[in-house]
């Protein structure tokens, strides 16, 4: 039990990685929790709802085939820091948009938004391999599925209370969901901008910056300075 818990806390890259993964999954999980009362209480968007939804999903599906190219070509986790803080410059456009917006370009808001989170879906299976290598080599046995079923853990939690979370601050706050326009009150409207942009953009922001300053994949090889395809 002692080297089983010593090779999961001791796992500093790994470690590493949760963190910054259950970052990311909160904020984003708790914007999309309550992205639809944005759309419709507040930019009164209700009849293009749909729309919105469904022109994001061609768009964001692109990611994943070009943050995987990108990632062969440069330090996989510094691209995914850069897509992390372009998905905050996204978010937090969001938060300066007005009620009756162009349909165009909250879609193209929405999709950009997706697609850059989705260099997560590429960054952290690959990533994860090495650091499944790592804690082999550094504390004698194969912790593989340890690793991967903490890791899927991680992810169902942070969807598990990013959502509530969101309207819990809502809540919080006074937000009625039967009121929208210029019904909502002041701290309504800030309450939802917070929670849907701009509390996500600090967080995808600072989730980059740890990632660009602080090296999961390849952090631990000494034997040579990594390539930039290694790192």
């Amino acid at each position: 039990f002692a080297l089983l818990w010593k090779s999961v806390i001791g796992n500093k890259p790994l470690v590493r990685l949760i963190a910054c993964f259950s970052i990311t999954n909160f904020m984003s999980g708790m914007s999309q929790g309550v992205s639809l009362l944005y759309l419709t209480n507040y930019l009164l968007l209700s009849s293009s709802v749909n729309v919105v939804f469904a022109l994001v999903i061609p768009i964001s599906m692109l990611g994943i085939p070009f943050w995987g190219w990108w990632m062969t070509k440069y330090s996989r986790q510094r691209v995914w820091a850069v897509s992390l803080v372009l998905g905050g410059m996204f978010y937090a456009s969001m938060g300066l948009l007005q009620p009756n917006p162009s349909i165009a370009l909250l879609a193209t808001l929405f999709g950009s938004m997706a697609f850059c989170i989705l260099s997560t879906v590429v960054a952290v299976p690959v990533i994860m391999g090495d650091i499944i290598d790592y804690g082999r080599e550094k504390f004698g046995v194969e912790r593989a599925g340890l690793y991967m079923s903490l890791q899927g853990q991680v992810v169902k939690g942070m969807a598990a209370i990013s959502a509530g979370a969101g309207l819990i601050l809502l809540g919080w706050v006074g937000f009625d969901a039967t009121k929208s326009g210029e019904a909502l009150t002041p701290q309504a409207v800030s309450a939802l901008k917070w929670v849907v942009a701009w509390f996500p953009a600090l967080g995808l922001t600072v989730t980059g910056a740890l990632l660009w300053l602080f090296p999961i994949s390849g952090s631990w090889k000494k034997s040579s300075a990594p390539s930039s395809a290694e790192a």
